[in-house]
């Protein structure tokens, strides 16, 4: 018993020795070190970690005290860092600090590597010169501004990675230079961490207008609320879209009609309540639709019928999905209404589907005329879509006009 309690005692001991040195060492105030024939002294722990000379009490502790002064000093100096591209060097702060710049680079290609670098801020010449960078990586950093001109000499850019900041708003231009960009980030890829990501609710409606090469387009999770009329009419060549959680609950008439080669289109995450007839009509390549986890109640007759090569449709969330890559699957609103949709069994059957397994029955109208499933059909006129065709194969377009 009486060496159980001296083994407590001692480590008791040892444990209030480094909770002494711990605090020493954060305010850097001196302790007593010294053993046997050493005598006794007060010293700093800046002096120990510098000269080393100094030992404290027992010779085994040397080590860990020296990485525990090394950790604690680290932890309150600067984290500078550099990064040499070509002839320039870019500088900065790993706690945070503007991107600095020196030297030319005007032939280096390549990609520049500027992630988790804790960039506060970039200037309008920050990438001068640098014509022949083909790739750009500028993600989780706290950029909250990108001033004209930016990007304006990165002609050869084919990816830009900007996920992850902290901005919330883009310049109209700000990527109007960049014609052989291809992959663009501004939401987040798949298993990147949520924990800062930009807040760009409004997009300028030109803003992709140059983008002409543009394959892929991330814009999830930026909080977008509103898609302006026809920001995407000039991306003929994107394949991937991704507007994925944000804030959109209405998508305008046409808005993806240009986009005769997109394959993937996301829209999951959202607060859209009701489809545009003809929304997908153009989309005659389209392969993966996401719908789920909206407030659609009613989706319009024939919705899928022009998506010929439509292989995975989503419209409600597969249940097999990894939580941590689809969180907001666990929202209540994952279009609970909708009862039904305008698909046949067959092709439920043909493709990978998710949601009601019942097929939507449509009232048949006269010409002028629409209405809701199993209602009357009631007279165009003012109402959601009053410039849209009501009927479409003399069946009532639901919402086309109330």
């Amino acid at each position: 018993m009486a060496r159980k309690r001296d083994k407590r005692e001692k480590r008791r001991a040892v444990q209030a020795e480094w909770s002494k040195m711990l605090q020493c060492a954060y305010l850097d105030l001196p302790f007593s070190v010294g053993r046997g024939r050493v005598p006794k002294r007060l010293v700093r722990p800046s002096q120990l970690f510098k000269t080393g000379k100094a030992r404290p009490r027992s010779s085994k502790h040397v080590s860990k005290l020296l990485l525990l002064l090394a950790l604690l000093s680290s932890a309150h100096a600067a984290r500078p860092w550099s990064v040499q591209f070509g002839g320039c060097v870019f500088s900065g702060d790993y706690d945070g600090a503007p991107l600095e710049r020196s030297g030319s680079c005007p032939t280096r290609g390549g990609a520049l590597m500027l992630r988790k670098a804790g960039i506060t801020s970039v200037k309008n010449d920050s990438f001068a010169g640098m014509v022949a960078c083909e790739e750009l990586y500028l993600n989780e950093n706290a950029i909250s501004v990108l001033p004209a001109g930016t990007f304006d000499q990165l002609t050869s850019l084919r990816y830009l990675s900007l996920y992850g900041n902290a901005i919330s708003v883009l310049l109209s231009g700000t990527f109007d230079q960049l014609t052989s960009l291809q992959v663009l980030y501004l939401g987040h890829g798949g298993n990147s961490e949520r924990t800062n990501t930009n807040a760009i609710s409004f997009l300028p409606a030109s803003i992709f207008d140059r983008l002409t090469s543009l394959q892929t387009l991330l814009l999830n999770v930026i909080a977008i609320s509103v898609l302006p009329a026809g920001i995407f009419d000039r991306l003929t060549s994107l394949n991937y879209l991704d507007l994925s959680e944000n804030a959109i609950s209405v998508l305008p008439v046409g808005v993806f009609d240009q986009l005769t080669s997109l394959w993937s289109l996301r829209l999951d995450g959202n607060a859209i309540s009701v489809l545009p007839a003809g929304t997908f009509d153009r989309l005659a390549s389209l392969e993966y639709l996401y719908l789920n986890v909206n407030a659609i109640s009613i989706l319009p007759a024939g919705t899928f019928d022009r998506l010929t090569r439509l292989a995975y449709l989503y419209v409600r969330c597969d249940p097999s999905w990894n939580p941590s890559d689809f969180p907001h699957c666990a929202a209540e609103r994952d279009n609970a209404a909708l009862t039904c949709v305008p698909l046949t069994q067959g092709r439920m059957t043909a493709i990978t589907y998710y949601g009601p397994r019942v097929t939507c029955e449509y009232s048949t109208c006269t010409a002028g005329n629409a209405g809701p499933v199993g209602g009357t059909c009631a007279s165009c006129g003012a109402g959601f879509f009053p410039a849209h065709p009501c009927i479409k194969r003399n069946t009532c377009m639901l919402h086309a006009c109330q």
